[in-house]
Formats: C-alpha cells, sequence, structure tokens
C-alpha cells in the first residue's frame, strides 16, 4: 500500500512537470498565433507571452527532473516516459526564449544593415507595401547607424566581381531567385533587384534591395536589407546579406 501511494505521489510530479511544460509550448503557439492573427502588438507575443513560455517551460523541466529522479530506478516505465518528456518539453520551450534573448543581447539593436554605409541602396518598390503597413522608414539613418554596424558587423562588405555590370546582374538576378525570398522588383536599367522574406514563426517582413553598378572593367555588388517590425532584426538581415554575398561569389567561380 504504501508503495502503491509513493508511486502515484511520483506519478502526479511527473504529470505536473509534463503539463507545466505543455502549457510552455500552448503559450508560445498563443504567442504565435495571437499576432499573426492581429489579435495583439508583436511586442505583447515577443516580451510579455515569451516571459511565460520561460518561466513555464523552467518550471516543467525542473519538476519532470524532480519526477524522473523519483521514478528512476525501479519506477514504472510509464512514469518514466512522462518525467522524460516533461524534461525535453519543457527545455526546449526556455531555450526558445533563451535562444532569441541571448542574440538580442550579442548583436547590434538595429534593423537596418547594408554594405554601403555611405551611400546604402535605396527601395523603391517595396516602398508602397511598407507604407502600407506602417512599417519602419525606409530612409537609411545616416552615421549613428552606420558607426553601431561597423562595430556590429565590421566584416560585411561590397563584393566585386571581375565581369561587366551587365553579366554581373544577371548573375545577381539568378542567385537570389534561388534564395527563400519573394522577388518584389527587377530593374536591369537601374541594376536594382528588390526581394522580401518573411520569418517562419511570425512571418516577420524584411525587404531586400541588391545595386550593381560597374567598377572599373568590372562590377560592384552592394546589399542592403530592412526589417519592416521593431528595432533589432536578431542578426537576421547580417546573416541574409552574408548568406547572397557568399553564394553570388561561388556562383561567379
Amino acid at each position: 500500500m504504501v508503495v502503491e501511494q509513493i508511486e502515484k505521489r511520483n506519478s502526479r510530479i511527473a504529470l505536473l512537470g509534463l503539463g507545466l511544460s505543455l502549457l510552455a509550448v500552448l503559450l508560445l503557439l498563443i504567442a504565435v498565433l495571437g499576432y499573426r492573427w492581429g489579435l495583439w502588438h508583436f511586442r505583447f507575443s515577443i516580451v510579455t507571452l515569451n516571459e511565460y513560455v520561460a518561466y513555464a517551460g523552467a518550471a516543467g523541466a525542473v519538476v519532470s527532473l524532480i519526477g524522473l529522479g523519483r521514478a528512476w530506478p525501479g519506477g514504472a516505465a510509464r512514469g518514466l516516459l512522462v518525467a522524460v518528456a516533461g524534461v525535453v518539453i519543457g527545455a526546449w520551450a526556455t531555450k526558445n526564449v533563451y535562444d532569441q534573448w541571448f542574440i538580442v543581447q550579442t548583436v547590434p539593436f538595429i534593423h537596418d544593415i547594408t554594405t554601403d554605409t555611405e551611400n546604402p541602396p535605396e527601395f523603391i518598390a517595396v516602398v508602397p507595401e511598407r507604407e502600407a503597413q506602417g512599417a519602419a522608414p525606409h530612409e537609411y539613418e545616416g552615421p549613428a547607424l552606420a558607426a553601431k554596424q561597423r562595430y556590429g558587423y565590421p566584416d560585411l562588405a561590397p563584393l566585386t566581381l571581375d565581369i561587366d555590370a551587365d553579366a554581373a546582374f544577371d548573375r545577381a538576378r539568378k542567385v537570389a531567385e534561388t534564395m527563400d525570398w519573394v522577388i518584389v522588383d527587377v530593374d536591369p536599367d537601374q541594376g536594382r533587384i528588390e526581394a522580401t522574406a518573411a520569418s517562419f514563426w511570425y512571418g516577420f517582413k524584411d525587404d531586400m534591395v541588391i545595386r550593381v553598378t560597374a567598377e572599373g572593367a568590372g562590377s560592384r555588388i552592394d546589399m542592403r536589407a530592412l526589417a519592416r517590425k521593431g528595432r533589432s532584426d536578431l542578426g537576421k538581415n547580417a546573416a541574409r546579406i552574408r548568406a547572397y554575398l557568399a553564394k553570388l561569389g561561388e556562383a561567379s567561380g
């Protein structure tokens, strides 16, 4: 009888841990869906709800660890599986929030990235949609922003190719079409390509503009990426610029 009571108590601890972990996942889904459905501002999801996700996930993982410790060794297989599931799910939910927090703390708090901070490529085709959505201003903010980028992303620079501008533009367009972007505009006369990308979870949109110009006997490719929401892009746009220019460089031999 005593053994049965202990096993029931341990099973309840494991179930409580799993329940807290599942609550964290549910809050995470609510945060995403609530923003996508326009029920609240994205900051409520990112800041407020994600904080509760972290609390619930951490609590679920800890309680599940307690349940796991009490059930192992010699515990019922069902209790062990419930405890393990609670640990894994809770840790995943907590890590999901922690990763975002860590990135915010370690990358520049900026959302407009370019390979040319003195004369950044200009957005044209995406401007009407940005303005209709009340997105962040598309005008470049100037020296203060450039200084932050140079400090945080000192490696970002234009790509130079030893082919003429027309050939470089054609190659740039083909590579852009292979990226996970929606091409908005292609203007060979201006040497400009504009595109949009969206994040997986929240669907946050970022706009890109690629500019191809002649430089001596060769060509120069500049790129700019600008978030539509928030003041930080969590390093996504710098990563997009690096990925695109690296792929274009590889395609150019």
